[in-house]
C-alpha cells in the first residue's frame, strides 16, 4: 500500500490497470479520475479511484488484486458506480 498514494494514481490517469479475481481471472479497466478526499490530510490521505470498463457489468463488488507498474500489484476493494464505472475509496493514515 506504500506506494498506492494519491500522487501515484494521478500519474496513472489515462492509464490501464488490471484487476484480477479470485479464481485467476483477469481484466482491464482505465484510470479516469482521482479525487481528494475529506479527511484531515497532515494526518490521512484520503482519496477515491474512478475506473472504467469497455463491458458493462463484468465487475461485482469485490476485492480484487490490482496491478500497475506505478504502485504495483495489491488487494483492494471495488465498488460499481454503474455499468461501466467503478471506484476505489482510500482513507489511510499518513507514516
Amino acid at each position: 500500500m506504500e506506494h498506492f498514494t494519491q500522487a501515484n494514481l494521478e500519474r496513472t490517469v489515462g492509464e490501464n490497470v488490471t484487476l484480477t479475481d479470485g479464481n485467476g481471472v483477469a481484466i482491464t479497466l482505465r484510470v479516469d479520475s482521482v479525487h481528494q478526499g475529506k479527511l484531515d490530510e497532515s494526518r490521512w490521505e484520503s482519496f477515491s479511484v474512478t475506473l472504467t470498463d469497455q463491458e458493462p457489468g463484468r465487475i461485482p463488488q469485490g476485492t480484487y488484486q490490482i496491478a500497475h507498474e506505478n504502485f504495483g500489484d495489491l488487494p483492494l476493494f471495488v465498488s460499481p458506480n454503474n455499468e461501466t464505472q467503478y471506484e476505489i475509496i482510500v482513507n489511510k493514515e499518513r507514516k
